[in-house]
């Protein structure tokens, strides 16, 4: 009997344990079947935005000295990348495909700044200011920093911070509303766009002091499921080539491989832009500008193109020729403020400091808030003496 025992029990371990190596081996490799899993479109999309993410937020921060410099870096990337269309309505997406798009607003600029924050492992969430229980006027991300929820405001470039230079709370911020006007973004503001400066003190002085509570979002760090950070590690595992053939398993997934339309192309590019693959994207986009030269989409492809030759290929003057062939094609472009703003930036790498002060007015005059900070930094740098400027430049 004690031998029947003990063989049963023996049965029963190795039964357990084979259950559980099944079990493990399924979850490790969940991220690669719900590939092709009919049921599993919501989590596919979720982990694949996940992976997309991850590769955004490693190029642009693969040389930050703390988390402090990360957060600047993506919501610069958030606010540099994503405008506020007025002339179109928000339609039902993920903040990736806002993304995608270039278009946002203030809500899915907090958003996208939360979910690649969370591929740093930065807490963050977004917050919907309400000035009443039904109405909210406008929405900010907080990002945990020094044991406290900072506010940043990501589509006006404001990180608040107290008189101490610490991250400045929401509760703070009510309490001293006074504080707004204090933030080094405001002070460029009031010397470049007065009128924006303005507008936003109005908009503030809606929400604060807090009278409703504001609707808060679950740090973005909670919403990395399991099946995301499988994924994550197989991108760092297996590098460049994992994430390239795990983002054409996707859109072949999703019907966009191979594309039939310039405007599909357009889509195909504008996530292998975001991945970082430069040499289909840039095949892409020279696609669509020539198949659909004269209409919207060949007037996006060309900013986008341009963009590309600017941020990943490190070819200011080839950015310059695609931005210039673009502004010939469509001088009417919804694209222009954003392409002055970054041929202010080209003329600036090329050493061309008056051509970059007149294109960053350009853009400001235009809306582009990214603009004010860029013109404000490159007169501050101009005003120094020629040495100091050469320092500044090191």
């Amino acid at each position: 009997m004690r031998a029947d025992s003990v063989s049963s029990v023996l049965k029963q371990t190795r039964w357990w344990l084979a259950a559980a190596s099944g079990v493990g081996i399924a979850l490790v490799l969940a991220p690669l079947w719900i590939l092709w899993c009919p049921g599993a479109a919501a989590w596919r999309t979720h982990v694949y935005h996940t992976v997309l993410y991850d590769q955004i937020a490693q190029r642009v921060t693969y040389d930050a000295r703390d988390a402090d410099q990360i957060v600047e870096r993506l919501a610069e990337y958030v606010y540099t990348h994503v405008w506020p269309a007025y002339d179109a309505g928000p339609y039902d997406g993920k903040p990736l495909d806002y993304l995608v798009k270039g278009i946002g607003w203030c809500d899915y600029l907090a958003k996208i700044h939360m979910r690649l924050l969370a591929t740093r492992l930065i807490p963050a969430r977004y917050a919907m200011l309400r000035e009443t229980e039904e109405v909210s006027p406008h929405t900010i991300a907080e990002v945990w920093s020094k044991d406290r929820w900072g506010l940043y405001d990501v589509l006006f470039h404001i990180r608040f911070t107290d008189a101490a230079g610490a991250p400045l709370t929401l509760e703070g911020l009510s309490a001293s509303p006074r504080l707004l006007d204090a933030q080094p973004m405001m002070e460029v503001l009031r010397r470049q766009r007065p009128d924006v400066a303005s507008q936003i003190q109005e908009l503030y002085a809606r929400v604060l002091p807090v009278a409703v509570s504001p609707r808060r979002s679950h740090p973005a760090m909670k919403r990395l499921t399991v099946f995301d950070r499988l994924a994550l590690g197989y991108a760092r595992l297996g590098g460049r080539r994992f994430v390239n053939w795990y983002q054409d398993r996707y859109l072949e997934s999703r019907g966009w491989i191979p594309s039939a339309t310039p405007e599909e192309t357009l889509r195909l590019a504008r996530h292998w832009h975001l991945a970082g693959r430069t040499a289909p994207a840039t095949q892409a986009y020279r696609h669509c500008a020539l198949e659909a030269a004269g209409s919207p989409v060949g007037a996006e492809a060309r900013f986008w193109l341009g963009l590309l030759q600017w941020e990943l290929d490190n070819d200011p003057a080839g950015a310059l020729q695609t931005f210039e062939a673009g502004m010939a094609h469509d001088p009417t472009s919804r694209w222009l403020p954003m392409t002055w703003y970054y041929m202010g930036h080209c003329e600036e790498a090329l050493g061309h400091s008056e051509q970059a002060r007149a294109w960053y007015a350009k853009a400001n005059t235009a809306g582009m808030i990214a603009a004010a900070f860029h013109a404000d930094r490159l007169e501050s740098r101009l005003s120094q003496p020629t040495g100091v400027q050469h320092a500044s430049r090191r």
